[in-house]
């Protein structure tokens, strides 16, 4: 016990005389030099994550432009060929309609046609 508490004295004292003030601000300043270098690589890293979003952001954006361009490209193109096709499909209803009523053509024949039809119509 002693020994003990006269080796607290001795810090003390030395604490006192000023003798272990150097060494404390050495150890802050480094503590404190490793927290700002710390931030700085937070901050850099919050930068490279931003620009890498942005990239991203910017490449999705432009992917569906393209895709938008080419699906109205598409639609385009087709235009002339839905006319055909709905003609004729309207050409195969109306014919399977009459073969029904006449007898001509079974029930499920005029069916198949009707949904022919407004499947083209819808697309």
């Amino acid at each position: 016990m002693r020994f003990q508490s006269a080796c607290e004295e001795t810090k003390i004292q030395t604490w006192q005389q000023g003798e272990l003030e150097p060494n404390l601000v050495y150890n802050l300043r480094i503590a404190f030099s490793q927290t700002v270098q710390a931030i700085e690589q937070a901050r850099t890293e919050i930068g490279r994550t931003e620009r890498l979003r942005d990239a991203t952001e910017t490449a999705a954006l432009s992917d569906v432009d393209s895709a938008y361009a080419t699906v109205m490209s598409t639609i385009e193109l087709l235009k002339p060929h839905k006319n055909q096709y709905l003609r004729r499909a309207t050409d195969v209803r109306e014919t399977m309609s009459f073969s029904y009523t006449s007898g001509g053509a079974s029930l499920l024949d005029f069916l198949d046609a009707q949904n022919q039809y407004q499947t083209t119509e819808l697309t």
